[in-house]
């Protein structure tokens, strides 16, 4: 995809008001941008139930503070929380936000600043 072909993509996004045409859902009284969003929750709930999860936290925001000096901030679509307290972050991206040079930097600041690990789901991946 060329940069003006992804710029007429989100200008053809910003007018449906949705991001990357994502369909909006509420579960459990958390929103989620995607059904695809959504349905892992749903995943990770069997998992806390099944013992493999301890818990799973959504649309989580990390802040990224150097020197004191706030960068920015992230907002993950999951922390996982394991039983022996290990922690990954998850994603659930499509080809088009996975490739993001914002993104891609991010994922680069959580594992610098937070050791913490970010792991891209896409949907029947």
């Amino acid at each position: 995809m060329t940069a003006a072909e992804y710029q007429a993509y989100l200008k053809a996004q910003a007018k449906t008001g949705k991001k990357f045409g994502n369909k909006p859902v509420t579960v459990d009284g958390i929103y989620f941008q995607s059904t695809w969003e959504a349905e892992y929750y749903g995943q990770c709930k069997m998992e806390i139930k099944a013992g493999l999860l301890k818990a799973v936290h959504c649309q989580y925001t990390f802040k990224f503070i150097v020197n004191g000096i706030l960068i920015t901030t992230y907002r993950a679509d999951f922390v996982r929380v394991y039983p022996d307290g290990r922690k990954e972050v998850i994603d659930t991206k499509s080809d088009v936000t996975e490739i993001l040079p914002e993104f891609k930097i991010k994922g680069q600041l959580m594992k610098a600043i937070y050791n913490i690990p970010v792991i891209v789901k896409k949907k029947g991946k």
